[in-house]
Order: C-alpha cells, then sequence, then structure tokens
C-alpha cells in the first residue's frame, strides 16, 4: 500500500479504541500529519486524527471504499479476511501514510503501543491495489526484552543532629566579711581639788553648757555588679568526606543458542555435537553424555557473560567453581572442571 516510492502505509490492529488513539497522538507528535492517520473499528471512526472522532453509524459504501483502498476489491483476500475478522470482534485498525524514512520509528511507536495483528500478527505495506504486500516489521506479542541498569546518585540534606539552648536566670549566695568598727564613749570623771584658781579659769566663774558628742562606726552594705564571664553562642561548620557504598542492579539478557550447530542473531554457535566428541575423547565412549552437558553449556554460557567477556581462563576459574558449585550442588567441581573448560575455550575461540 504504497502512494509512491517514496512513501509507506502500514496497518496495525488494536485490541481497544483507546490504546490505537494512543498510538496516534504519539504519530502526531513524531510529525507526522494528523490527516495522514485513520482509524478504523466497527462502532466508531476517526479520520484527521482524534480531533475527528464521532460516535455514528458507519456508512456501508463510505466503508467499502475506504476498505477497498487498503485491500483492493478481492474479498478471497487472506489479510482482507483477517482485518474484517478483527474489526467483527472489537479490533481498531489504524492506517498511518507516512515518508519512508519515517517507517520504522512509526512501526516502534506502534508496537511500543500494544499494536497487533490477528492470525500472524504483522504489521504490512504494500501497494494501493492491494496487489503486493511485505512485512515491514514483526510484534511476537512479547516486547522489547529491556536491559535495566541503576545509576547511583547521591545528594545531600540536612538534618538536626543537635544543638545547645541556653538559660540565664539569677541566684543569690550568703556571704560574709569582717569590718573593723570604732566606737566613741564620753568618759566623765570627777576628781576632788583643793588648790587656787587660775587666771585663765576665771571664765569659769559663769554659767555655761558644755556638749561632747559620742561617735560610732557603723557597717555600710553597697553593691555593684561586674562582668565576671561572658558566654558567646555561635556555629562552626566543618567538612568531611564520607564514601557512600550500595548495590547497583542490572538486568543482563543471556542469548542460549538452541539446536544443533545453529548460530543465534547474537552469533553465539552451538557446539554440542564438538561437546559429545570431547566427552567420547576424555570420558571414554560408554559414559552418559547428558551427565557432563550441562558442564559444556555453562562453560560457552559463561564465556558471552559480561562479567567474564575478555578474561582469561586463570583469571576467571575461582570465580566461576563458586557460581557453578552454588548453582549445582550436586556435581562436583573436579570432575565437571575440563567440561566446563572445553565449553568455554570453545566459544571464545582457544579450540
Amino acid at each position: 500500500m504504497t502512494d509512491n516510492q517514496n512513501s509507506r502505509t502500514l496497518i496495525a490492529t488494536f485490541e481497544n479504541y483507546s490504546t490505537a488513539q494512543q498510538a496516534e497522538r504519539e504519530l502526531e507528535s513524531a510529525g507526522i500529519p494528523s490527516t495522514a492517520i485513520h482509524l478504523e473499528s466497527n462502532r466508531k471512526t476517526a479520520g484527521a486524527g482524534s480531533a475527528g472522532y464521532r460516535e455514528e453509524e458507519h456508512h456501508e459504501s463510505g466503508f467499502k471504499e475506504w476498505w477497498n483502498s487498503l485491500f483492493g476489491s478481492d474479498d478471497n483476500d487472506v489479510d482482507r479476511r483477517d482485518y474484517e475478522g478483527a474489526l467483527s470482534q472489537g479490533s481498531t485498525i489504524l492506517r498511518v501514510t507516512l515518508a519512508a524514512e519515517m517507517a520504522d520509528r512509526a512501526v516502534d511507536i506502534l508496537n511500543r503501543n500494544g499494536a497487533q495483528d490477528v492470525g500472524n500478527a504483522t504489521l504490512r505495506s504494500g501497494a494501493a491495489t492491494g496487489t503486493t504486500r511485505s512485512t515491514v516489521a514483526e510484534n511476537t506479542g512479547r516486547g522489547p526484552v529491556p536491559v535495566v541498569e541503576e545509576e547511583l546518585e547521591v545528594g545531600k540534606r540536612a538534618v538536626q543532629r543537635g544543638g545547645v539552648r541556653i538559660y540565664s536566670h539569677l541566684t543569690s549566695r550568703p556571704v560574709e566579711q569582717e569590718v573593723r568598727l570604732r566606737e566613741e564613749h564620753v568618759k566623765v570623771e570627777r576628781r576632788k581639788v583643793d588648790r587656787d584658781i587660775r587666771p585663765d579659769e576665771l571664765n569659769a566663774m559663769r554659767d555655761q553648757t558644755i556638749e561632747v558628742t559620742e561617735m560610732a562606726e557603723e557597717p555600710v552594705i553597697t553593691k555593684r555588679a561586674r562582668v565576671r564571664e561572658e558566654v558567646v553562642v555561635g556555629k562552626e561548620v566543618t567538612e568531611h568526606t564520607e564514601t557512600v557504598r550500595d548495590d547497583l542492579r542490572r538486568t543482563d539478557v543471556e542469548v542460549q543458542p538452541l539446536g544443533n550447530n545453529q548460530r543465534t542473531d547474537s552469533g553465539a554457535q552451538d557446539f554440542t555435537d564438538e561437546y559429545r566428541r570431547d566427552f567420547r575423547q576424555r570420558y571414554g565412549s560408554d559414559g552418559n553424555f547428558e551427565t557432563m552437558r550441562p558442564a559444556y553449556e555453562y562453560g560457552s554460557r559463561t564465556a558471552l557473560d559480561p562479567r567474564y567477556r575478555n578474561r582469561s581462563w586463570d583469571e576467571v576459574e575461582s570465580d566461576l567453581r563458586s557460581d557453578y558449585e552454588r548453582s549445582n550442588p550436586s556435581s562436583k567441581w573436579e570432575q565437571a572442571k575440563d567440561s566446563v573448560r572445553y565449553g568455554w575455550e570453545r566459544m571464545t575461540g582457544k579450540r
């Protein structure tokens, strides 16, 4: 279904209308015009993007015209019957016409949003007359296998670790101090005399009053406040380096070949026949190869493990032994060691 040599038309089926609409929106976000996208189901139609959605009975003539533009007028076409069956079961069909260089990206968007087909689950593009079809992409229903790896991000946050609260309150204490005090006491002494008066005493021959006062000291208390100490409150900032430790997880995808002497997409090859020959030479023809086959396969499998890749046997033997004995508690390493090493070296090209 190509408009010309530089354009493609893709068709995908979806279980429900909402997932098809989501795929439609992502296609538009990728730069595909809404006029190039069309949705069709047995009860809903949408043209020119999601904005054109409407609930209505689909007219027979309009549907046939649209249908024939996809598959031609051959009612016996197998693909046509498959898509008609999908519509009758409630699925939604999405058609998008786009430039050829956009096809791979559009297929990825359709697959990611759950696009599927009836029967063999393929997305197709072909000639407008329906005479030629070729598979553009295949959706197995399982989707891609993600390889996920955690990354360590270390941040900082302020937390309260302690502090001080200062109170100031008044206290008193008893004190004592000795002080010497002086007192005066008037002493009156009368003495009997008999003599002539002296000239300087003539003034005494008159009325007179003599006062003598007594003085005494008493303690006087005064207080004065003096600053004896100062309490200064402040903060001192220090820095230190702390090592943060944690475990980061990741998923490792292991591709294990199946069958005899077959090569997988990753280039790994099954050496079962060669393992059998080595087993007969090493253990004799009377032994049972299946008892040692897991050891050969373990060696070839770990040779592709990113943890051991590009390392020599001597470097990894200790790690492989621990891992093997943990995974195969019923098997002894000394018995399986030569088989594991053969599988390792055969997969890494050392044999």
